[in-house]
């Protein structure tokens, strides 16, 4: 006998074959699960369970559930035939009952439900808001899937932390006008699927699976907003699957299985010790209040991340600072490199040369028109106390004159040598 332990919606066709002409005019065709079958069994040449099938329509009656069309009314025996009682179950469960060696329920159920949602549409929203609008009007429209959340009309909504700018986004199936089934999605895969039905679930999580999304088990290493409220609580939503607590990163919460925060509550609060003790820092960030320190413009930082700075008495972010020559530190915009050292702007050490740089005072020396200059870049005149730029200076013999006191002349060996102009034969 075949084995059919392996048949799921993918290696079967979403369009029913034709009804048997053995099934009774007008019978629930149970959305096509029969015929799909019916046709299974004779591609298979299967004829022993295709009487089984057969027999098993004929005397049960299975048909769909007037009172929820996703299940199906049958009847068990001959007995609760003829007092008109008939037991609901789920179309994989009662395939399962047939054929118990061979089929899961839950491929049969999953069958099912592909071929009853080959026309629905699946469709998504991608921004918060309408999101949030959303889960705010399910459940008066019929639409809560018995989710709480649908429930709770808090404001932020806990469906707010779903920031589709990291990557959430929450996935519709429609059947006409009807939402039907629905899913957080993030990066492609889903945690939980809520529906009208195990087999609107089903449907939803076959779409999802053709679309390339895939099931997983909880949201790891995935991120939702941090918003707190005015009484500094946590705003958060019940998160279904395994990654049900987290961590502060930034503005944002990373979902974890552990983690300070807990999101197992239906308030639309999450379960968190609040931020006793502690302080926000200018990145958004909450440290112990031992650890943080207020910076020169306000904003507060790790004090890993800040430098006292003496000569202002207050603290600067790190990275702008300088470490000066003297020692200490000092702030970068207002500081003056020199060589491979840095010194504060108005160090008395320090004067602007005559190019408008700053030098060591040490270095400098004053020429004859006030102005300072490195003392590498001047002469000392013959008269002993008088500096001019190394331009407009010359040589005559061992001695430096202003270049304007000197006449360049041609010396009897052929070679221009500088002359003082006093010496020079009129």
């Amino acid at each position: 006998m075949t084995v059919y332990s392996d048949i799921t919606p993918s290696n079967l066709p979403y369009i029913a074959p034709p009804v048997p002409e053995w099934l009774p005019e007008g019978y629930d065709q149970l959305s096509g699960i029969v015929p799909l079958l019916h046709d299974h069994f004779i591609s298979q040449g299967d004829s022993e369970r295709l009487t089984i099938l057969q027999a098993a329509v004929l005397d049960q009656w299975p048909t769909a559930a007037l009172d929820d069309p996703s299940l199906i009314a049958y009847t068990r025996n001959a007995d609760t035939r003829d007092r008109g009682v008939r037991t609901k179950v789920r179309p994989g469960a009662w395939i399962g009952k047939i054929f118990p060696d061979v089929f899961g329920g839950r491929a049969m159920d999953a069958l099912v439900a592909a071929h009853r949602s080959a026309d629905d549409d699946l469709s998504y929203l991608t921004t918060t808001a309408d999101i949030v609008e959303h889960m705010r009007g399910a459940r008066s429209r019929g639409e809560g899937f018995g989710a709480c959340m649908t429930a709770c009309f808090s404001d932020p909504h806990p469906y707010s932390v779903y920031s589709t700018d990291l990557g959430w986004k929450l996935a519709l199936l429609y059947r006409g006008d009807d939402v039907i089934a629905r899913a957080l999605v993030n990066d492609g895969e889903y945690v939980r699927v809520y529906g009208t039905s195990s087999n609107t679930i089903a449907a939803m999580e076959d779409r999802l699976k053709r679309e390339g999304i895939e099931y997983t088990r909880g949201w790891f290493g995935r991120r939702i907003k941090a918003i707190h409220t005015g009484d500094d609580e946590l705003v958060g939503p019940y998160i279904d699957g395994e990654a049900t607590c987290g961590e502060f990163d930034g503005g944002t919460i990373v979902l974890d299985a552990d983690g300070e925060i807990e999101f197992r509550e239906t308030s639309g609060l999450a379960e968190w010790d609040g931020h006793r003790g502690q302080v926000q820092t200018a990145g958004g960030d909450w440290i112990d209040e031992d650890d943080a320190v207020t910076l020169h413009n306000g904003r507060v930082v790790h004090q890993d991340d800040a430098v006292w700075v003496d000569g202002m008495d207050e603290y600067y972010p790190a990275d702008d600072v300088v470490e000066l020559a003297k020692g200490g530190y000092w702030p970068a915009d207002d500081a003056v490199q020199i060589g491979e050292e840095w010194h504060a702007s108005g160090d008395p050490d320090i004067v602007e040369d005559y190019r408008g740089e700053c030098i060591l005072r040490d270095d400098a020396v004053t020429l004859d028109d006030g102005r300072a200059a490195h003392v590498d870049d001047t002469r000392l005149l013959a008269d002993g106390a008088t500096y001019v730029l190394d331009a407009d200076a010359c040589q005559v013999g061992h001695d430096w004159y202003r270049i304007a006191d000197c006449v360049l002349l041609m010396a009897a060996d052929g070679h221009y040598r500088w002359t003082l102009r006093a010496e020079v034969a009129v």
